[in-house]
C-alpha cells in the first residue's frame, strides 16, 4: 500500500527560486567570460562573479529538488504511471524544444558569427546537419542546448525506477528509519559528499564541466544522478531533514571557507586541479545543505504566488534561453552600457516568458507540448 505524503512547500520555493536565478544566470552568459552562443563585445566582472557562484550549485539544486519530487510522486503512483508521466512531462517537451525552440538559438548564433545569411526558414533544414558544434555551421546544428536537463532527468528517472520502488515499499520503512538514524548523527549529513568528490577526482579532468551530450559526459552524468538520488532520500524522513536544518549554520561557515579556497584555485593563487576537484564538489554539497536548511526555516508555507510560479516553472525553463538569445541578439548590438543591457534582457525575458506561458496554459495542445497536465473537461450542468 502506498501512502501519499503531504507536500513540503519549501521544496517548491527552492525550485521556483532556482528558476528565477537561472534567468539571471543565462542572461549573464552574454556578458561573462566563458564562451557561449552569443557574446557582448565587452564583459562584466560583477556578472562573471555572480555566474561563477551560481555554477557551484545552480543545476545541482534543480536535480536535488527533482529527486525530492520523485519521492512524493512515487508515493501515490506505480512505476508504470510514473514512467508515463516522465514521458509526457520530460520527453515530449524535450523533443518539441529540439525541433521548435532550440533551432532559433542556433540560427541566431550562425547569423551572429557570419556562418549563414538568410531567413530562419531558409536555414531551418540545416538544423538536422549533425550534432551541434561551435565555430563551423557545417559541422552540425542539431542540439538540445539548455534542454539537456530534461534529457538527463528523463534518463535518470527511468534508470532509477527500480531503486525508487524499492525504497518506497511499505516494508522498507525500517530501512529508511535506519538511514535516517545514521544521518541524524553529528556530522553524518556531510558524508554524501564523498562519492561526489570521488567522481570529480577521477573523471572531471577527463570529461570536463560543460559537455552535456549524455553519451560522453560521465563526470556530469554520475555527479548529477547522485545528487538526484540524494534529493529523493533527503525527504524520505523528517529526521534527515531535521539533521540538515541543525547543520545549516555549520554548513554555511564551511561553505564560506570552501568558496574562498575555490576562488584561490580558480585564479591561480593555488595551482592544483586535484584540489579544485575536491573543493568544488564539497562546495556544491554544502551549498545544497545551506539552501535546504534556510528554506526549511523561512519558506515552509504556500500562497498564490507559489502556486502560480510552481506551475509556470517548467514552461518558463523551456522558453527562457530561446528568449534570452533572441532578445540578446539585438540588445548586445545596441550602443548601451552593460548596466542597461543586462537588466533590460532579464526583465524582457521574464515578461515575455510569462506572457507566453499565459497562452500555453490555456490550450491543451500547448500544455501537452510544454509538459503540463491537460485541464479536466468541464462537466455539463
Amino acid at each position: 500500500m502506498r501512502v501519499k505524503t503531504d507536500r513540503i512547500y519549501y521544496i517548491d520555493w527552492l525550485r521556483v527560486g532556482a528558476m528565477f536565478l537561472l534567468v539571471f544566470y543565462h542572461s549573464g552568459r552574454l556578458f561573462d567570460e566563458p564562451g557561449w552562443h552569443l557574446k557582448n563585445a565587452t564583459g562584466n566582472f560583477g556578472i562573471e562573479v555572480f555566474n561563477r557562484v551560481l555554477d557551484l550549485w545552480q543545476m545541482p539544486l534543480f536535480f536535488l529538488v527533482a529527486g525530492a519530487a520523485v519521492w512524493f510522486s512515487m508515493g501515490s503512483r506505480g512505476a508504470g504511471v510514473f514512467a508515463k508521466e516522465r514521458v509526457s512531462r520530460l520527453l515530449v517537451p524535450l523533443i518539441f524544444g529540439m525541433l521548435i525552440l532550440v533551432p532559433p538559438q542556433v540560427y541566431l548564433e550562425r547569423i551572429f558569427d557570419g556562418d549563414f545569411t538568410g531567413s530562419f526558414f531558409a536555414w531551418y533544414p540545416h538544423t538536422f546537419q549533425g550534432a551541434y558544434s561551435t565555430g563551423d555551421a557545417a559541422t552540425g546544428n542539431f542540439s538540445w542546448h539548455h534542454l539537456w536537463f530534461l534529457a538527463y532527468l528523463f534518463v535518470f528517472s527511468m534508470l532509477l525506477i527500480p531503486v525508487f520502488r524499492y525504497f518506497r515499499r511499505e516494508d522498507k520503512k525500517p530501512l529508511i528509519d535506519k538511514i535516517a538514524g545514521f544521518f541524524s548523527k553529528p556530522g553524518a549529513i556531510f558524508l554524501p559528499v564523498i562519492p561526489l568528490v570521488l567522481v570529480d577526482m577521477t573523471l572531471r579532468d577527463i570529461y570536463g564541466t560543460g559537455n552535456q551530450n549524455l553519451v560522453n559526459d560521465w563526470a556530469n552524468f554520475l555527479f548529477y544522478i547522485l545528487v538526484f538520488f540524494y534529493g529523493f532520500l533527503l525527504v524520505s524522513s523528517p529526521r534527515i531533514l531535521e539533521a540538515v536544518k541543525r547543520q545549516t549554520w555549520t554548513a554555511s561557515a564551511a561553505l564560506a571557507v570552501c568558496i574562498f579556497m575555490i576562488v584561490l584555485l580558480d585564479n591561480g593563487v593555488i595551482d592544483s586541479n586535484l584540489l579544485m576537484n575536491i573543493f568544488y564538489p564539497i562546495g556544491t554539497w554544502l551549498a545544497l545543505l545551506v539552501w535546504t536548511g534556510l528554506a526549511m526555516r523561512l519558506l515552509n508555507f504556500s500562497n498564490g504566488l507559489l502556486r502560480y510560479a510552481n506551475d509556470a516553472v517548467l514552461p518558463v525553463y523551456i522558453l527562457h534561453q530561446t528568449l534570452i538569445v533572441a532578445i540578446g541578439y539585438f540588445v548586445i548590438q545596441w550602443d548601451w552600457p552593460i548596466a542597461g543591457k543586462y537588466p533590460f534582457i532579464v526583465v524582457s525575458v521574464f515578461i515575455s516568458s510569462l506572457l507566453i506561458y499565459e497562452i500555453v496554459r490555456r490550450i491543451n495542445v500547448t500544455r501537452f507540448l510544454f509538459g503540463i497536465k491537460a485541464r479536466a473537461a468541464k462537466k455539463s450542468p
